[in-house]
């Protein structure tokens, strides 16, 4: 995507008033640089899309009339490249959040979020630095509240996915909300060190993302019990 290029967007939202608010907002804006590829309404019309535009961000619902979002977030993965995308839902349950993520979501916000905040969003997956709103990432937290600080460190009865000690280490803090500068102050690192860990985190855990690399560490620890 060229810099100067407007993101283009896909997106995916069943609420007839809530798909036309977010349209008029992508294209209204004020100093907006954003432009709408496709907006669809169910699992069926997304799917035809996701063949048939370019697009750069897919903004999408996992409550579809005729399946789950999920489907077009596993689609949007299948292309080359993958396309990467923002879940926008009413739904901060665990299970949803997780299967999301999973299936390769880059970022999971609810519908609460102001008009403003989801267009930074927008942009934020699209440069490769995902978000999760306040009510997501605390359920995620919740996940691993009250374990150890070394749960999902590597063990001799439950060895991890090849992961160093210091990898933990930076995983187990993404876990717990904190940002490349939070991590890199906390472990004493530089930022480019901290990330160099990450790009190594993603390779061994086979995912692209801080949102994926969360619901892995989830999952390693669920595995677990």
């Amino acid at each position: 995507m060229n810099e100067t290029s407007p993101v283009r967007i896909m997106l995916v939202e069943d609420d007839s008033e809530l798909r036309r608010s977010i349209e008029y907002l992508l294209l209204h804006w004020p100093g907006n640089d954003v432009s709408l590829a496709a907006a669809c309404s169910t699992v069926a019309e997304a799917l035809r899309a996701v063949e048939a535009h370019e697009v750069d961000v897919a903004v999408v619902d996992l409550h579809l009339p005729d399946g789950s979002g999920v489907e077009v977030i596993r689609a949007l993965q299948r292309r080359q490249p993958p396309v990467p995308s923002l879940v926008l839902t009413m739904f901060d349950d665990s299970p949803s959040i997780l299967e999301a993520l999973q299936a390769g979501a880059r970022g999971y916000l609810v519908k609460d979020i102001a008009p403003g905040e989801l267009l930074t969003a927008i942009h934020e997956v699209a440069s490769g630095d995902p978000p999760l709103s306040p009510e997501v990432r605390r359920t995620l937290i919740d996940q691993v509240r009250g374990e150890p600080a070394d749960e999902l460190a590597p063990s001799r009865s439950a060895p991890a996915p090849g992961l160093t000690s210091r990898e933990h280490e930076i995983l187990n803090l993404f876990v717990r909300g904190h940002t490349y500068h939070c991590v890199a102050e906390a472990l004493g690192l530089a930022v480019g060190t901290v990330q160099s860990h990450v790009k190594s985190i993603y390779k061994k855990l086979d995912v692209s993302s801080k949102a994926e690399a969360v619901a892995a560490a989830v999952r390693l620890r669920r595995e677990r019990r």
